[in-house]
């Protein structure tokens, strides 16, 4: 009967939980920062990290992409564009802008239990240019980029 219930519990978890993000997301009208494209900043002499933002207040990122130049991570980005990437709720999140400032939350990866929420807070510098420098995330630069991956996902409404 004991395994019977540990059986059960552990195939009736949600393994896609995830915890609620603290505001709602909201269509994204303004102008302080571009969205055609992504913004990056170099992690490493190896690999960048990137993200999208999208008109409709969804973000996707910020991943770590192994790549040594801008040009083989824009290849990675348009691969991954063409062909769907990962669709896991720890590549979305969605994001505020409020005045010249920007919060990101977004999940993070787990091994147990449901995705946390990562908070991310920044100031917008220039329309393309976000930095996160206070949580230690570095300044991320925007790059024109097409296409875009769709925004649409299973995780955010």
């Amino acid at each position: 009967m004991l395994i019977f219930l540990l059986l059960f519990s552990f195939f009736s978890c949600d393994k896609y939980a995830r915890e609620d993000f603290s505001f709602e997301r909201m269509d994204y009208e303004g102008d302080e920062i571009q969205i055609n494209g992504y913004y990056y900043r170099a992690f490493d002499s190896e690999s960048f990290e990137s993200f999208f933002l999208y008109r409709n207040g969804v973000i996707f990122g910020p991943h770590i992409i192994q790549a040594s130049t801008k040009q083989e991570l824009e290849e990675i980005l348009f691969d991954d564009a063409e062909n769907g990437g990962e669709m896991l709720p720890f590549n979305w999140g969605i994001y505020l802008i409020s005045d010249y400032d920007i919060t990101i939350e977004r999940w993070g990866q787990t091994q147990a239990g449901p995705y946390p929420v990562i908070r991310m807070e920044g100031l917008i510098e220039e329309d393309n240019r976000l930095d996160f420098s206070a949580i230690n995330e570095g300044v991320f630069e925007f790059q024109e980029f097409s296409p875009k991956r769709d925004s649409t996902n299973q995780w955010i409404e």
